[in-house]
């Protein structure tokens, strides 16, 4: 009797077990392609969310790079479409570019995640680095006029190739993990 008791202790054990994992793993982004710091190529900066904002239409900009702070790390989740949204930690807000714009020079700030295509980006590979190209305008993020200065605000533009070497540094980014 007692080892009868035991293995249907034991199952029950195993079935509670397997469906935490599975409660956690549902619960958890497992459709997160990467996470960490999003660094420019022409600047070696990291992309962030300025002054640690928690708020709808922060400024998203370039900074040195900290010890992955918060602020300055983001993860990359794909969307069925397969597009990814892009992910702050801090604030758990997307990267978008403001108003829906099309327009060159439109701002990126951070927004609550609503799957818009202006939260939706499709990410290309080049010699240069990576390609963010926003779903809603066909542009890509880049770095504001090349600039490598802390605080320089990323925003959209068409894309700029430079020949034999592929997109533009400013509008390249890599992606170093925790």
């Amino acid at each position: 009797m007692k080892s009868g008791s035991s293995r249907i202790g034991r199952r029950a054990i195993s079935v509670l077990a397997f469906a935490a994992t599975a409660t956690a793993l549902a619960s958890s982004p497992a459709s997160a392609s990467g996470v960490g710091n999003i660094i420019n190529m022409n600047s070696g900066k990291c992309l962030e969310v300025a002054d640690w904002s928690q708020n709808n239409g922060a400024a998203v900009r370039q900074w040195t790079c900290g010890n992955f702070q918060a602020n300055q790390v983001w993860y990359e989740e794909v969307n069925i479409d397969g597009t990814i949204q892009i992910v702050n930690q801090n604030s758990g807000k997307c990267l978008e570019i403001a108003d829906w714009s099309q327009a060159d020079g439109a701002i990126a700030r951070q927004w609550t995640c609503t799957g818009g295509d202006n939260q939706k980006w499709v990410a290309e590979w080049y010699n240069t680095g990576k390609v963010y190209v926003n779903a809603n305008s066909s542009r890509v993020l880049e770095i504001a006029d090349w600039s490598k200065a802390n605080g320089a605000i990323a925003r959209q533009w068409a894309p700029g190739w430079q020949p034999n070497d592929g997109i533009q540094k400013n509008q390249a980014w890599g992606m170093v993990g925790r």
